[in-house]
Order: C-alpha cells, then structure tokens, then sequence
C-alpha cells in the first residue's frame, strides 16, 4: 500500500509541475494591468501638461493685449472682448475662468482701478508690486482659474495634480499712457 501512495504521489507531483498553463495567465493579468496604469497616466500627465500649458499662454496674453491699450477705455472694451471669446482659446480643455485687474501704484500701494477682479489675493499683490516697481505706474494684472479634471492615476503622485490651477502675472503698461 505504502508502494501505491509512493507512485501515485509522484505522479501527482509530474502532474502539477507539468500545468504552467495558469501561471502564464497570471503573469498576462499582472502585465496588463500594469500597462493600463501606465497608459492612464500618461494620458492623465499630457491631458494636465496641455490645460496647464494654455491657462500659462492665455494668462500671458490677457494681461500683455490689455496693459499694450492706451486708453482706460480701450482696457475696458478689450477686456469684455476677451473674456467673451475664451472658447476659442481653450479648444482642448475645459473653459477658465479669467480675471484681470487694473493696477495702479498710489503712494506705495496697489490700487485696483477697473475690472473684473474686484481685489488682489496676496500673490498678485506681491506680483503687482514687483512688476510696478515706481509710483504712478499703471499695469494689468491677469488671473486664469482652470479646472482640471483627470482620471485620478497621476493624483497619486502629484498633490497639484488635478482640480483648480491658478496662472496669474501682472505686466507693466508704457510709462506715458494717462488713464482717463
């Protein structure tokens, strides 16, 4: 009997050493699943770089059209313009929110003159600062607001990675332009 378990122990042994069939999907399950991960956050990393790169452009240009305006009108009127056709800036990603600020440097202090940012959080004000650097200089400062809304992969590496992305620069308008 002892002689019987023996043989058929170890043909059971062959047996199971022979079936690999099960390991190999295994292995493809694990591959796939890493691979998918890694594709969706290389869509997710593009999608983030893409929006944060146009929030940059747009903020840039908002706050460059408005501060080349001589006029404090033709600021106002340039500014309606913009913040009406931002679809057409934005044709990849979700539409910002843009804000900008007429800036003046009063006695020290920044002064928000016009427009559709009632006042300057603490960076602004620091970047309005810098950027007018003399009394009596006037310039725009330009908020873009983007919503970034990712499939979640990258937001395990990056805090930043998805939700509300602030661009903001404040540019320095010609020295001989008078505000009416």
């Amino acid at each position: 009997m002892t002689a019987l378990r023996k043989i058929l122990g170890r043909l059971r042994a062959n047996i199971v050493l022979a079936d690999e069939g099960g390991a190999a999907a295994v292995e493809f399950a694990m591959i796939v699943s890493i691979m998918l991960l890694l594709a969706g956050g290389g869509y997710d990393m593009s999608r983030l770089t893409t929006t944060r790169r146009d929030a940059e452009r747009v903020s840039v240009e908002v706050s460059q059209t408005l501060a080349a305006c001589t006029t404090s009108p033709c600021v106002l009127k340039a500014g309606q313009v913009i913040t009406s056709r931002l679809e057409n800036a934005f044709l990849t990603s979700a539409i910002p929110t843009v804000s900008w600020a007429y800036v003046s440097r009063v006695d020290g202090a920044i002064v928000v003159s016009f427009g559709n940012m009632t006042y300057l959080p603490a960076d602004i004000h620091q970047a309005a600062m810098a950027a007018l650097p003399d009394n009596n200089d006037n310039g725009v400062c330009s908020l873009v607001t983007s919503r970034i809304s990712s499939i979640g992969i990258v937001q395990v590496w990056s805090s930043a990675a998805a939700g509300d992305q602030r661009y903001f620069i404040c540019t320095l308008q010609s020295k001989d332009v008078k505000v009416i």
